[in-house]
């Protein structure tokens, strides 16, 4: 099967730009594209000095350890590298930076043959649109410590094998200021992938200041006569191999995300320029600062 892989970055005030970061990586070689795609988001809701730039770390982190040792499965790796950014993100606590604590919203995923692997922290999502439901498969995964703590940020993942016609959204909750779930699923019943993509597109551009996500959409073209492997037996798990698993293969129809009274007038499509607009009120966060590149040592 064939994955399209759309990436939307909205940054409308520049001073937020150091605090989200969308990323897709692919290996540089034959050896290391037989790991697959690793991607994701990181976006940090404080817009302190200190806090600026430590998504493009993270992301820097995340790749480098993915595709650094080829003799690893992807399953092995993915591990790998979640423990690689619990470490950069103690690190950094230990150095005094703080202020990011509960409120980094991120998720990091791998897309490998027909498989994918996920995991979550804070209040990132995970949507499956499969067979006219949508399912938040990211519920629950996220850690629920009381205190937050930077080596257990990300603590779960969760695998499933994708199916055709499937459409997957990886998103910060900004995306949920705009649509609830009813509305999502709605957008994409009526339109194809590209002008969902669209319309997802001008809505958070229209309506926020910042906003981060990612849609997959999963296809078989008519020639392809590619044949769909059965799920491989799970490796054993080694000394990083501390995240639990948990399947999303049967989605249940979730609860529909609170501010459902508080919809926006959508206008489509403009019948003569093909265009879609939203209307409705600005949101984001408004404050101006001043920011610095911040350097990282890393050991």
């Amino acid at each position: 099967m064939k994955k399209s892989i759309s990436t939307i970055l909205v940054a409308n005030d520049k001073d937020l730009r150091p605090y989200i970061e969308l990323f897709e990586y692919t290996g540089e070689n034959i050896v290391q594209q037989q790991l697959g795609t690793l991607l994701g988001t990181f976006e940090i809701r404080d817009d302190s000095e200190d806090s600026a730039y430590i998504v493009n770390f993270l992301t820097s982190v995340a790749k480098k350890e993915y595709f650094i040792n080829t003799k690893r499965p992807a399953a092995e790796s993915f591990e790998a590298a979640l423990h690689k950014v619990n470490l950069a993100l103690s690190e950094l606590a230990n150095h005094g930076n703080v202020s990011w604590l509960g409120k980094l919203d991120a998720a990091i995923c791998v897309l490998e043959r027909n498989y994918f692997h996920f995991s979550v922290a804070g209040n990132a999502k995970v949507l499956l649109l499969r067979n006219n439901i949508i399912t938040d498969i990211s519920e629950d995964l996220a850690s629920d410590e009381s205190e937050p703590h930077p080596i257990k940020t990300f603590t779960n993942i969760s695998s499933g094998k994708l199916e055709k016609d499937d459409k997957l959204i990886i998103t910060g909750e900004d995306l949920f200021h705009v649509f609830s779930l009813t509305e999502i699923k709605k957008g994409a019943s009526r339109f194809d992938n590209e002008k969902f993509v669209q319309f997802i597109k001008t809505a958070l551009i229209n309506e926020l200041e910042i906003a981060g996500t990612i849609i997959i959409n999963v296809f078989k073209e008519k020639l392809d006569t590619e044949q769909v492997d059965e799920k491989p037996k799970k490796e054993k798990k080694g000394i990083l191999n501390a995240f639990s698993e948990k399947a999303f293969e049967n989605p249940k129809t979730p609860e529909i995300i609170q501010g459902e009274d508080k919809k926006k007038k959508i206008e489509y499509i403009d019948q003569k320029t093909g265009h879609i607009y939203v209307k409705g009120e600005y949101r984001g966060r408004g404050e101006d600062n001043f920011f610095n590149n911040l350097l990282f040592i890393v050991k």
